[in-house]
């Protein structure tokens, strides 16, 4: 065997490729209350007045190597997203908004490509980290596990990261837990602080802007429609979740163009 086959000492068993999924549309404002997004019943009731997205297109991007250097496929994705947004909108008479998770790269490529779009966290992204908390104090997809979820939800909603940042900080103290108890919690409280800005749900809610895939809290054992990429809504604990091998992670991003 070469030795440059070989795996070294601290290499990682397991490598993943990232990929890039954009979609772009125009959707009328539809208005929403904490009420609207928490409650299972009252959402499918009202789901039938919901806009229906208009000139809907998707892409899906790669890293690839050209002329010996990597082709980032965030790049492409988010120079397809711009074109399309200016084609769409000529007199830019439309609020744009960007829906993305937390890497930061995504959000360093949206003030490169589309400084003016209204940046919003992922509302499912959010959803991911409540479940991962919730870990550290209930059986994972218990019924306690999905009351602690829709309490922190419903503050999120009403515009607190804030306040439910020092609950968790608070909690986190007072925890005596293993690592791989707490590692949720942690993760939590860090990815709500990095992205503080873009969790402004009330006023995002009152504007009529989307503000992620499902828009509510699945049931226990069910992943949420309309989802691309990890699995993330099946509620499992982090020192059980593994990724699988060769297959690429996905990073999704959302731009909705909204007429005044």
């Amino acid at each position: 065997m070469k030795a440059n086959k070989r795996a070294q000492r601290g290499d990682k068993k397991v490598r993943k490729q990232m990929a890039y999924v954009g979609s772009v549309y125009t959707v009328a404002p539809w208005e929403r209350s904490t009420h609207d997004i928490l409650d299972e019943v009252h959402r499918k009731a009202t789901a039938k007045n919901r806009p229906k997205p208009q000139n809907k297109r998707l892409w899906a991007e790669m890293a690839q190597i050209l002329e010996g250097r990597v082709d980032r496929g965030m790049e492409r994705l988010f120079g397809q997203l711009q074109r399309d947004a200016a084609a769409r909108d000529c007199r830019r008479a439309k609020r744009v908004v960007l829906l993305l998770d937390g890497d930061r790269a995504l959000w360093e490529a949206k003030k490169r490509y589309l400084p003016e779009a209204i940046g919003i966290l992922d509302l499912y992204h959010v959803i991911e980290h409540l479940w991962k908390a919730s870990c550290c104090f209930h059986a994972e997809s218990s019924q306690e596990a999905e009351k602690f979820v829709t309490r922190y939800l419903r503050m999120l909603l009403a515009g607190q990261a804030g306040n439910v940042i020092g609950v968790f900080r608070r909690f986190l103290k007072r925890q005596k837990s293993c690592h791989c108890k707490t590692v949720g919690l942690k993760r939590a409280i860090g990815y709500f602080v990095a992205n503080r800005d873009a969790m402004l749900y009330d006023k995002y809610l009152e504007a009529g802007y989307p503000i992620g895939g499902g828009e509510g809290p699945p049931s226990r054992g069910q992943r949420p429609h309309g989802m691309h990429g990890n699995a993330l809504g099946d509620r499992r604990c982090p020192a059980r979740s593994r990724p699988p091998h060769n297959i690429p992670e996905w990073r999704v991003v959302r731009l909705h163009e909204i007429p005044n």
